[in-house]
């Protein structure tokens, strides 16, 4: 959440900071895909949002439920890729 409240505040170098954090940590436990997604999602960087919600998917990550009502996907919201996502999730 400090991470996606740095990105969202346009404190870019202190959002990726906490991105290479979590991606390090991620070689020695499980770090939720979802959450490195919502730190994209506040750089607005829809390729990287995009990418960490697949592996989310794949991961069948519980926190993929809240994606259809979070107000942080909303400027996603009518991309296609979000759309097939819950869709294929059955939350369309």
């Amino acid at each position: 959440m400090l991470g996606h409240a740095h990105a969202a505040a346009g404190e870019k170098k202190e959002a990726l900071k906490i991105l290479e954090e979590l991606k390090a940590r991620s070689a020695m436990q499980y770090v939720p895909a979802y959450w490195i997604a919502v730190i994209y999602n506040g750089l607005r960087d829809d390729k990287e949002v995009f990418t960490w919600l697949a592996r989310a998917y794949r991961e069948r990550s519980s926190w993929l439920v809240w994606m259809k009502f979070e107000p942080r996907f909303d400027w996603i919201r009518s991309d296609p890729r979000f759309v097939s996502l819950l869709n294929r999730m059955k939350l369309a």
